[in-house]
């Protein structure tokens, strides 16, 4: 499949691929727990591949903020959690 595929066409190409697959491996006499086993496999396939590829690369390198300063990403969730304590409306005893 071209890289330049739009991901709409791509989802439809995979989408008519399984279909295509099923029809095969059912109109062959498989039985559904064998097509199940097929996409279980490829699955795993596809698990092991990412783990390898994880595994080459190397783990990204976390600096620590300065001392005294927290990481910009903290200093905005919590920014955000004071605003919305802020705003909630108080329950009135």
């Amino acid at each position: 499949m071209p890289q330049h595929a739009r991901l709409p066409d791509r989802r439809r190409s995979i989408r008519i691929i399984a279909r295509s697959m099923f029809r095969e491996m059912t109109a062959s006499g498989y039985q559904t727990r064998d097509v199940v086993g097929v996409a279980t496999a490829l699955i795993d396939e596809v698990a092991s591949h990412l783990a390898s590829h994880r595994a080459a690369r190397p783990a990204p390198r976390l600096h620590a903020p300065p001392a005294g300063e927290s990481h910009p990403q903290i200093r905005r969730a919590k920014a955000r959690q004071n605003r919305l304590h802020r705003a909630r409306p108080r329950a009135r005893r």
